[in-house]
């Protein structure tokens, strides 16, 4: 595949939480989130009804079934699937107590492949959506993300379509590659090789690029990246210093403990005893 044309805009939209715009090829479409928060932990058993939308439900924990009344058939989603419902198809929704699951939308029929609907099992979307929890994105960074997964379930489809062929992305735009790049490679210290080729573009040009877009370089970017991460998982009391630092990028806790003072003007664990304080 390509890269997809991106213009990522926070909006609201028929009571949705954002709406972010791509396109494949001349083909446009906005990715829309409707779940209160990161994710909906209300158990639910709607009757059948239908949009004029292409609909995704990912499941975190507990269990779902999606009927079809019109078809007499049935779906069960478990933790780590997310499945894909074709838009104007009457389907139900049961879910099981203690259920978290995260739901979004995309407008258009980007899966005309799909007759109904259809169930994906995926370690990509699984990894970029426990990385979604973790970090719990807003608007276009959200976004970003999103449109790894949808993405990642055209890929699937069209491998597995009778056809074969592939939707083509267009060419993104480099500020969105660079957003998104940083989100996904943060902890890697050979990153910038790895933007640069994304980009098409030498590391120099890249340096310059960055600069131009966030009036700050690489690194600092990266610094501010895992220092905003290790923040948040500082609040993990079951964590170690040395597994936080070890998961946003530092090889040893030493580098980690350096770098989180220096930004913070506070060591790590001085912050998580001000938290456990609080």
């Amino acid at each position: 595949m390509g890269t997809p044309k991106v213009a990522g805009r926070l909006a609201e939209m028929n009571k949705m939480e954002f709406a972010f715009s791509a396109a494949i090829g001349n083909e446009k479409f906005d990715i829309r989130s409707y779940t209160s928060g990161m994710f909906s932990e209300e158990s639910m058993d709607a009757r059948p009804y239908k949009h004029f939308f292409t609909e995704f439900h990912y499941i975190f924990e507990g269990s779902e079934q999606i009927t079809f009344p019109h078809h007499n058939k049935k779906l069960e989603l478990s933790a780590g699937q997310i499945c894909i419902i074709r838009r104007e198809i009457y389907h139900g929704v049961v879910t099981s107590p203690g259920i978290k699951r995260f739901c979004f939308n995309t407008t258009g029929d980007i899966f005309p492949e799909i007759a109904m609907a259809r169930v994906i099992d995926s370690e990509f979307i699984r990894n970029v959506m426990k990385h979604t929890l973790e970090i719990e994105p807003t608007g276009d960074r959200l976004g970003v993300m999103l449109l790894d997964v949808v993405f990642e379930m055209l890929d699937i489809v069209k491998r597995t379509s009778k056809d074969g062929k592939r939707k083509e992305r267009v060419h993104q735009a480099p500020e969105w590659i660079i957003e998104e790049y940083l989100l996904q490679h943060f902890r890697d210290p050979e990153g910038l090789a790895g933007l640069a080729a994304q980009l098409y573009l030498s590391e120099r040009q890249t340096r310059n690029l960055v600069k131009k877009y966030y009036g700050q370089d690489y690194k600092t970017l990266i610094i501010k990246q895992r220092m905003e991460f290790a923040d948040m998982l500082l609040e993990d009391e079951t964590r170690s210093l040395e597994e936080i630092a070890e998961e946003v990028g530092y090889r040893s806790y030493s580098g980690f403990y350096q770098a989180y003072t220096k930004y913070f003007g506070i060591s790590p664990s001085e912050k998580r005893v001000s938290n456990i304080e609080e």
